[in-house]
């Protein structure tokens, strides 16, 4: 019998596969007969960085075995939080192994990834939405750690070794080395920033999790990808929606902070200043998406992007 899954020997020629639908299709067309779904189309799959295909009321979620510890971080995440917070996540319906690749059938929830136009939103309906998503953390955040068992720890440990790697990947991801020798100053006279007992963290909570019915007055209406959970610093989690979402605006900020129960908090620099670090400590933090402001100029310096990014009150 020909194998289902295309050749994928090095994620190189996976992440040349991941985003083209017609690769993966017999492979989906299995798993979806076997659990009596409609028969996949190109027009099911979901660029997403793993293979994920709309099945129905299921998503299909298709991971190469090397990334096999995010499947087991969603898996328990998941199972964790389930009806528990302020906004629906998915269930898991099945999992397995198709050819030694770990997949994850789920629930399929309402509406679509904000995406895109996280750009192009109202300064009205961008503070609501940052309000759900801090009130969303803080739920999340207040769950105890040990019902998480499992998931990896993001200690003091994690931060010492992001600490060593953050400069030099923001110079391959293009930060000025100006702005990455500041970096290495600011972060030679930061304290410890993972000095508050951890929580349970997503890790990863941008416009692409969030999913919305309408982009234009987006409510909350699920979260998704649960795959970089954790237990670690909450500010750590923070930061992803405080760059990724507010988008410099200081009333989005202010909801944000406010709904995650921080009234004030953009007035606290000391705060703003470990959100932004957290931002390029962060192993997917590139910073250099945040260079370009929207008149086409470019910030140069740490203090610009804190103060810009992360505008005081």
């Amino acid at each position: 019998m020909a194998p289902l899954l295309p050749p994928c020997p090095t994620k190189e020629e996976y992440h040349r596969l991941v985003d083209l639908p017609e690769p993966w299709l017999p492979a989906v067309a299995s798993l979806a007969e076997r659990f009596g779904l409609p028969a996949p189309t190109a027009a099911d799959h979901r660029p997403a960085g793993f293979v994920v295909f709309l099945l129905g009321d299921r998503v299909l979620k298709l991971t190469p075995p090397w990334w096999e510890e995010e499947v087991d971080a969603e898996r328990i995440a998941l199972a964790a939080v389930g009806g528990r917070l302020t906004a629906p996540v998915p269930a898991v319906a099945a999992e397995g192994l198709l050819e030694g690749w770990p997949w994850l059938l789920l629930t399929r929830l309402p509406g679509e990834p904000l995406g895109a136009a996280v750009r192009a939103l109202a300064p009205g309906p961008r503070s609501s939405l940052c309000r759900e998503v801090g009130a969303f953390l803080r739920g999340l955040h207040g769950l105890p750690p040990a019902d998480f068992a499992g998931l990896p720890l993001r200690d003091g440990a994690f931060e010492a070794e992001r600490r060593a790697r953050a400069p030099a990947a923001q110079r391959r991801w293009g930060v000025p080395e100006a702005m990455a020798g500041e970096l290495e100053e600011a972060l030679a006279a930061a304290p410890p920033l993972a000095t508050a007992p951890p929580v349970p963290v997503h890790a990863d909570l941008h416009h692409m999790n969030l999913l919305v019915e309408d982009p234009a007055r987006p409510r909350l209406s699920a979260v998704i990808d649960f795959g970089d959970a954790a237990v670690g610093p909450a500010e750590f989690d923070l930061a992803v929606p405080a760059l990724f979402l507010a988008r410099g605006e200081p009333a989005a900020l202010d909801a944000l902070l406010s709904g995650y129960g921080l009234p004030g908090g953009r007035a606290d620099p000391a705060l703003r200043r470990r959100l932004l670090l957290w931002m390029f400590l962060h192993p997917f933090g590139n910073m250099a998406r945040f260079l370009l402001r929207d008149d086409g100029s470019r910030r140069g310096t740490l203090a610009e992007m804190e103060r810009e990014l992360l505008p005081p009150g």
